[in-house]
């Protein structure tokens, strides 16, 4: 399962009321009403346990986390080379 479907499902389980088809990869998920900045948090728990990160303050900017893609290209980038 690739980066993007996993976010998916995890989002699912923040939202219930969303199908992972209906999650968009290219829009803000915040701006799209998807997540809530308490879902937003809840993704970031999410994200450092399913992949096996640690995410920084420093790293929490809009270009890291604009949208599904770019948050896929993050994640890709702080996974060890073995992974990606």
């Amino acid at each position: 399962m690739d980066i993007i479907e996993k976010l998916k499902l995890g989002i699912c389980g923040i939202n219930v009321t969303y199908e992972k088809e209906d999650i968009p990869e290219d829009e803000g998920l915040i701006a799209t009403g998807i997540l809530d900045s308490f879902g937003f948090i809840e993704l970031i728990e999410f994200i450092e346990n399913e992949f096996g990160i640690e995410i920084t303050p420093l790293e929490f900017t809009t270009d890291n986390f604009r949208d599904l893609t770019a948050t896929s290209e993050f994640i890709r980038n702080k996974l060890p080379t073995s992974t990606n």
